[in-house]
C-alpha cells in the first residue's frame, strides 16, 4: 500500500484518472492483491479496480497519499491471505510427503540392519542346538549361511569360526573313533580266527592220542 501511495502521488495531484487506471492495472497483477481504490482528500473514490474473481479481501491497508507534507488523498489496497494459505498447505503436504519417505526409508534401513544381525544369530543358535542333539550333519542352506557368516571380520564372525572348528574338531575326532573301532574289530576277527585254528589242531592232537 505504500508503494501504491507513493506511486500515485503525481497522478492524484493533477488528477490523471487514465494514468491512475493503468498504476493500478500493474499492481493488481500480484496475486495477493484484490483490489485498490484511490480516493481525494474529501475521501471521494477516483479510481477503483478489482481483480476478477478474486477471493474476498481478508486485509485491508489505507495509506495517505502526501505532497510536500499535505494530504492530497488516500490510497486504499485489499489483500486477500488465499495465496498464503494455499502455499502453507503445499507446504505442509510437502512436509508430510518428506515425513512419509523419510518414515519408510528408516523402516527399511532397520529392516535391513535387524536382518543383518539376526540372521547370523539365528544361524548359528540353530547350528549349537543340532551340535547339541550329537547332530554334525548340517543342512546344506545352513552351511552355507554359516560359511558366509564365517568370513566375517567381527565379534558374529569370530563366533561361528569357533563353533565350526569345533565341528570340524569333533568330525575329526568321530572318525578317528570309526577307525580306532574298525582296527578292533578287524584284530579281534584275526585273533577269533587264530584261536579257532589252534582249538581245532588241539583237537586233532587229541584224536591222534586216543587212537594211539
Amino acid at each position: 500500500s505504500k508503494l501504491v501511495a507513493m506511486t500515485n502521488v503525481t497522478t492524484v495531484w493533477n488528477f490523471d484518472v487514465k494514468a491512475m487506471e493503468d498504476t493500478l492495472a500493474s499492481f493488481l497483477e500480484d496475486s495477493d492483491i484484490v483490489s485498490i481504490r484511490i480516493l481525494d482528500g474529501a475521501g471521494n473514490a477516483i479510481v477503483e479496480k478489482a481483480k476478477a474473481g478474486a477471493a474476498a479481501p481478508s486485509i485491508v491497508k489505507k495509506l495517505d497519499v502526501s505532497r510536500e507534507g499535505q494530504k492530497i488523498g488516500e490510497a486504499e489496497v485489499s489483500f486477500s491471505d488465499a495465496a498464503i494459505r494455499a502455499n502453507v498447505r503445499d507446504l505442509a503436504l510437502q512436509v508430510a510427503v518428506l515425513w512419509v519417505a523419510l518414515f519408510v526409508l528408516m523402516s527399511l534401513l532397520l529392516m535391513i540392519t535387524a536382518g543383518r544381525i539376526t540372521r547370523p544369530l539365528q544361524a548359528t543358535t540353530k547350528a549349537a542346538e543340532s551340535f547339541g542333539r550329537g547332530d554334525f550333519a548340517l543342512d546344506p542352506g545352513l552351511l552355507l549361511t554359516l560359511s558366509d557368516i564365517k568370513g566375517r571380520r567381527d565379534e558374529r564372525g569370530d563366533t561361528t569360526r569357533t563353533l565350526m572348528d569345533l565341528r570340524d574338531s569333533v568330525g575329526r575326532s568321530i572318525v578317528s573313533i570309526q577307525d580306532a573301532t574298525m582296527r578292533v574289530s578287524a584284530s579281534a576277527d584275526e585273533i577269533k580266527g587264530t584261536a579257532d585254528l589252534l582249538s581245532r589242531g588241539s583237537s586233532a592232537q587229541a584224536a591222534s592220542g586216543e587212537e594211539v
